[in-house]
């Protein structure tokens, strides 16, 4: 009994040993000629989750800077090459394309020659109970500079760091920073693993052989004697050169490269392959390219999809009166639309075409009378493998005397034809129509007459808000873009509003109009001025340095923005309002009169409302008032004049806010003075008046008389 109470007393205290040995006792180091017992935390690091030996020789803090051994973590823990000169102090470390120079006790460094400076300088440490010296470098210092991520735990005393990804190209290693890429062909992920696509020197560059003869099926070669690199497609050859950004096509034609092909290799995986710039080689072998900023995505389409000939020009005359020649398609860059030319023997009258739509299976077929189909004996099927469009195939058949052509397709693909001559050309567009500039697809649910829009003109951009969280959405059904106008677009979901704001960065101030498709929201963008046909200027008076009347701590100028661009700005923004409203100011900003009434030329406008409050040293007075001026009163085109304008609106706000009418007077003031279309200045109500000031800082009160302006600004442009 007593051995074994004996035994667990022991066994206790190796419990309590191992215990007490966790928690780390202090640790007793020199360095300076000073002895320390160290009693803070004891620093441990990982690369990539795998913990670095350093067990004998912990990290320690010096004046708030982790050090730690370069050996242990620096050359054994990661890797990189260090050389110690003792006589001088000096260590270098290089790897991944830099060089770091540090000195013993000297707060003086260099990275690739450039000095830095630093908190805490290498310093040699002793570890008296291991008996052994270490050299301590600043550890975020040296690894951030050969671009790793660091992360220290100040409650565990642990670094964790993630190593950078480093490639080598031209004789160097680079830390590559920037995306990741991905490729799409024809709606088919290339497979990157082994190498993503890359953004080298601002050019996007992915590997040849992968892309051209894996995902493409082109012929290709690489002749690593001498670095020429031959792509040959739809009856061409890309002929480029490492190094070289002048290529050659067919021998004949130079063209030049945004970036020279490169032999690129991965440090971490050691895989190296040739990679091109795949922009302008798409370009130059007849491809259409489109690069998606939002999903760092480059998207590859044929241009040139069908090359179906015939096996004979000739036909009997007595039978036919027609002979069909060819059909090709090609894919439309500009409008992106698919093509397919149909080209007879002789010209045929339009209404000689008849085209019939089986929408149950899936069927567009065009008749053409009395004509030899001269394709293929008895007819045939050509796979066209145009999945950009949803059309998997073209047959052409002849029975009784005609020759039709079938179209395999979705329902969802829009098409027309127009006829010329002997040729007949068939466009199917998928994403957008020729007519818009984007399209933006809507999924089952959502209505038209649910989205927003906000017009961000002052910074040269426009964003549409759809409800609910659609970001998963719109990684799968992509937004359609066909304007050099739009330089970008980008898709986020705002959580506070619950609203997937898709916006819209342009080349230039433009202006824009919604429609509803059916599946989808269509968006027409232009000069304002032919995008519209109905412009007002809404003005909130005041504002910045001028807060306007106050009474009980509300400045006018608030009110004033509260209600004719907070508020109102719901009801001219809808998608169906069929007016444009620009805003004088957009924010609590000081605008001068001068400004507010140029505005309306500015932006090519047909009327312009401003909105006041009034006040009076009487607090009885009260009520609604709206001003024109005599000397802009002269009828628009359609017969409104300032008068009839101030007249429609004081009519429209008074039974909406309940205030008392004061009538339309006639006044100078500046921004109707000097306007250039019809203008007004209304006075909503008195702050100065209590009855009126209950009305004008009532929310629901503000809301109607939003909509009252609204309401009166829309019939008076449809007069």
């Amino acid at each position: 009994m007593k051995r074994y109470f004996l035994t667990i007393i022991f066994a206790l205290f190796l419990i309590l040993l191992s215990s007490a040995d966790t928690k780390a006792a202090p640790l007793k180091i020199k360095y300076n000629n000073i002895v320390k017992n160290y009693k803070g935390k004891q620093v441990i690091c990982r690369v990539d989750n795998k913990k670095i030996n350093m067990q004998y020789t912990k990290g320690v803090l010096i004046n708030g800077t982790v050090m730690v051994s370069y050996k242990d973590v620096i050359k054994s823990g990661l890797g990189i090459s260090c050389k110690y000169t003792k006589s001088n102090g000096s260590l270098v470390i290089k790897g991944n394309g830099k060089k770091i120079t540090l000195k013993l006790n000297n707060k003086k460094a260099k990275v690739n020659g450039k000095s830095k400076t630093l908190k805490q300088g290498p310093t040699k440490v002793k570890y008296i109970k291991k008996k052994k010296t270490k050299i301590l470098i600043p550890l975020r210092f040296v690894v951030t500079n050969l671009g790793y991520t660091y992360n220290y735990n100040k409650t565990n005393g642990e670094v964790n760091l993630t190593s950078p990804f480093v490639i080598t190209y031209n004789s160097s290693e680079h830390i590559y920073k920037k995306y990741k890429g991905n490729v799409v062909y024809n709606d088919v992920s290339v497979d990157l693993k082994q190498m993503p696509l890359l953004n080298i020197g601002g050019c996007s560059m992915v590997p040849a052989e992968q892309l051209i003869v894996n995902s493409m099926g082109l012929s290709y070669s690489f002749n690593s004697d001498n670095g020429q690199i031959v792509i040959d497609a739809n009856g061409h050859s890309l002929i480029m050169n490492l190094g070289q950004t002048t290529a050659m096509v067919d021998n004949s034609l130079s063209v030049q490269l945004k970036n020279a092909p490169l032999i690129i290799k991965r440090n971490d995986t050691e895989y190296s392959c040739v990679m091109i710039p795949v922009s302008s080689v798409m370009n130059a072998l007849g491809y259409y390219y489109r690069w998606d900023s939002l999903t760092y995505t480059g998207y590859i389409y044929k241009t040139n999809y069908l090359n179906w000939p015939a096996i004979s020009n000739q036909f009997d005359n007595s039978i036919y009166s027609n002979g069909l020649y060819s059909i090709t398609a090609n894919y439309d860059i500009t409008t992106k639309n698919m093509i397919f030319s149909i080209t007879l023997a002789n010209p045929i009258p339009a209404e000689s075409v008849v085209f019939t739509n089986d929408e149950n299976n899936k069927l567009l077929q065009l008749t053409l009378p009395n004509t030899r189909n001269l394709l293929a004996e008895g007819g045939g099927l050509i796979q066209a493998d145009i999945n950009t469009h949803n059309i998997t195939s073209v047959m052409s058949i002849e029975n009784n005397l005609q020759t039709s052509i079938s179209f395999l397709y979705s329902p969802s693909v829009n098409y027309y034809f127009s006829v010329s001559g002997n040729t007949i050309n068939v466009y199917f567009s998928k994403d957008i129509k020729a007519d818009y500039a984007i399209s933006i697809p809507l999924p089952d649910g959502v209505l038209y007459s649910s989205l927003l829009s906000e017009d961000e003109y002052y910074n040269n951009s426009f964003t549409i808000n759809i409800p609910g969280d659609l970001t998963a959405f719109y990684t799968t059904n992509y937004v359609s873009v066909n304007s050099e106008l739009i330089t970008s677009y980008n898709v986020e979901y705002n959580s506070g509003t619950n609203y997937t704001d898709i916006s819209f960065s342009t080349n230039s101030f433009v202006g824009y109009k919604l429609f509803d498709t059916g599946e989808s929201v269509s968006i027409k963008v232009g000069k304002p001025s032919i995008i519209y046909d109905k412009i007002v200027i809404l003005d909130a008076g005041h504002g910045g340095k001028d807060p306007g009347a106050i009474k009980n701590k509300t400045n006018e100028s608030d009110l004033n923005y509260t209600i004719l661009y907070t508020l109102a700005r719901k009801y001219f923004n809808a998608p169906d309002s069929p007016v444009k409203a620009y805003w004088t100011r957009t924010d609590d900003t000081f605008i001068t009169l001068e400004d507010r009434a140029a505005f309306a030329s500015k932006m090519n406008a047909h009327m312009f409302v401003s909105l006041h409050m009034n006040s009076a040293n009487s607090s009885s007075a009260k009520g609604t008032e709206i001003y024109y001026s005599n000397n802009n009163n002269k009828p628009n085109q359609k017969g409104l004049t300032s008068y009839k304008l101030a007249t429609m609106l004081i009519d429209s706000i008074v039974p909406a806010i309940g205030t008392n009418t004061r009538g339309v007077k006639s006044a100078n003031y500046y921004v109707i003075n000097h306007n250039t279309v019809p203008a007004v200045l209304i006075e909503l109500g008195f702050l100065s008046n209590s009855t009126d000031f209950k009305i004008i800082t009532n929310p629901d009160k503000q809301n109607k008389a939003a909509k009252a302006i609204y309401d009166a600004v829309v019939k008076a442009f449809s007069m």
